[in-house]
C-alpha cells in the first residue's frame, strides 16, 4: 500500500494501511477513518465489548462509557444498537450484554450486571439475574421479575396454596404468583 501510519487503537504503532474514501472501499472487517495526515485509511474494527477510545473504530459505531460497568470489563467499550424484544427483555446483543434504552442514542447493548434476584428492587433490566426489571406500581415499585403461571383467583383475588385454585408453577419462598393484568395464564412472582 505504501502507507505506514500510527493508528490509535493499535497502540499508536505504525501499521501498513490501504487508502480509502469510505467504508465500502475497505475489505471486510475494516472501516475507513481519517488519519492524522488527513487521508482516509482502512483499519481493523473493534468488536462489541472490547476497549475503545473512538466510536469510529467500533463495529457498532459507538464507544460508550458505563459508570456501572463490572470491574473486570473494559470501560469505555465498543457497543452497538439493539432491538428490545416484545417482552422488553430479549435482544440481539452479544453474551454478557443486555439491550437497554440509552437516551437519545436509542437502545444500546450495555454490560449485563445480573446480580439481583426475584423481588429485589431494581432500576434497569441489566441489574436482574433474569434481565427483567418491571414496574409493579405503587404497591411494589420496580422489582426484578419472575414469570409464573397463576391459577384462577379465589374470591379474594389470590391463588390458594392447595386445591383447585393452587398455582400451576411455584415461586420462590415468601412469594405469591399474582395474575398479570387481563390474564389468567401469565403472572408474576411478587412478595407475599
Amino acid at each position: 500500500s505504501g502507507l505506514c501510519i500510527p493508528v490509535p487503537h493499535e497502540n499508536a504503532v505504525p501499521i501498513c494501511v490501504e487508502e480509502c474514501a469510505d467504508d465500502e472501499s475497505c475489505a471486510a472487517g475494516l472501516v475507513c477513518i481519517e488519519s492524522n495526515r488527513g487521508i482516509g485509511i482502512c483499519v481493523k474494527t473493534i468488536a462489541t465489548g472490547e476497549a475503545c477510545t473512538n466510536g469510529a473504530f467500533c463495529e457498532g459505531g459507538t464507544c460508550f462509557s458505563d459508570d456501572e460497568a463490572p470491574a473486570d470489563k473494559p470501560n469505555p467499550f465498543c457497543t452497538q444498537e439493539c432491538t428490545l424484544g416484545s417482552d422488553g427483555v430479549d435482544s440481539d446483543c452479544p453474551d454478557d450484554f443486555v439491550c437497554q434504552p440509552s437516551g437519545s442514542d436509542g437502545n444500546m447493548c450495555w454490560w449485563r450486571l445480573a446480580s439481583l434476584g426475584t423481588g429485589e428492587a431494581c432500576t434497569e433490566n441489566r441489574q436482574c439475574a433474569n434481565l427483567d426489571c418491571r414496574n409493579f406500581g405503587s404497591d411494589f415499585g420496580r422489582l426484578c421479575a419472575e414469570k409464573c403461571q397463576p391459577c384462577q383467583p379465589n374470591s379474594e383475588g389470590f391463588c390458594d396454596s392447595e386445591g383447585p385454585n393452587s398455582p400451576q408453577t411455584s415461586c420462590p419462598d415468601d412469594f405469591l404468583c399474582y395474575p398479570a393484568a387481563n390474564s389468567t395464564i401469565d403472572g408474576w412472582c411478587l412478595p407475599s
